[in-house]
Order: structure tokens, then C-alpha cells, then sequence
């Protein structure tokens, strides 16, 4: 039995070379992919915040309107459409940001699947 060194397998430090080659490859891919969330991010908070602007700029003309009632059914019908508005504007604003929330984890997926390294440690 011959005790050659070309038969020991990596031990240690040594051994890892591939793991960090592959985490290497998967760190260059961060800058791009964080790059890409914070712009979304960017996105969503500007029309979460646009959509706030829009329901304040409605709750002030409501509060107008209702100022101006000279009778309760007048100030009932103001108050109704006010709510029946503000429930339409609300579901529509939270299925428009669950849209764009479930894209950007479509995104976020696909680029952690595209950083994940091949066989042989490589990424893609």
C-alpha cells in the first residue's frame, strides 16, 4: 500500500475552494439584484404614497360637501358615497400593491435562481 499524496482527499481550508468560488460567484451577483429591489422598492413606496395623497385630497372635499348639507339626507348621501369610494379606491390600491409585491418576488426569485451556482461550483 503505497502512501502517495495524490491519493489523500482535501482536507480543511484546502477542502473549500469550491464552496468559495461558488459563494464568490453569487456575491458578484448582489450589486445587480440590489440594484433591482431598490428601485421596485422606489416604485411601490411612490404609489403608496400617491395613493395617500389622492385619499387625503378626498377626505378634504368630503369634509367641504359635508360643510355645505342643509339637511341630515344630504350629509347621509355624502358620508355613503365618500365610504362607497373610498372601499372601491382601497380594494383596488391593495390588489394593485399585492400585484406589484408578488412581481417583485417573481423577480427576487428568478435572480436567486440565476445566482445559485451550477455543478462544479460554477454560477451560471
Amino acid at each position: 500500500m503505497a502512501n502517495s499524496t495524490d491519493d489523500k482527499k482535501p482536507t480543511g481550508a484546502a477542502g473549500l475552494g469550491n464552496y468559495f468560488e461558488a459563494m464568490q460567484n453569487q456575491m458578484g451577483s448582489l450589486p445587480n439584484m440590489h440594484s433591482r429591489i431598490m428601485q421596485e422598492m422606489v416604485t411601490f413606496n411612490t404609489e403608496a404614497l400617491e395613493f395617500v395623497q389622492k385619499r387625503v385630497a378626498q377626505d378634504i372635499e368630503t369634509s367641504t360637501k359635508l360643510m355645505a348639507c342643509k339637511t341630515p339626507e344630504d350629509a347621509t348621501n355624502v358620508v355613503r358615497e365618500f365610504y362607497d369610494q373610498a372601499f372601491k379606491t382601497y380594494s383596488e390600491q391593495a390588489q394593485h400593491l399585492m400585484e406589484m409585491t408578488r412581481s417583485m418576488a417573481q423577480g427576487a426569485a428568478a435572480d436567486s435562481a440565476d445566482a445559485k451556482p451550477a455543478k462544479g461550483g460554477k454560477s451560471k
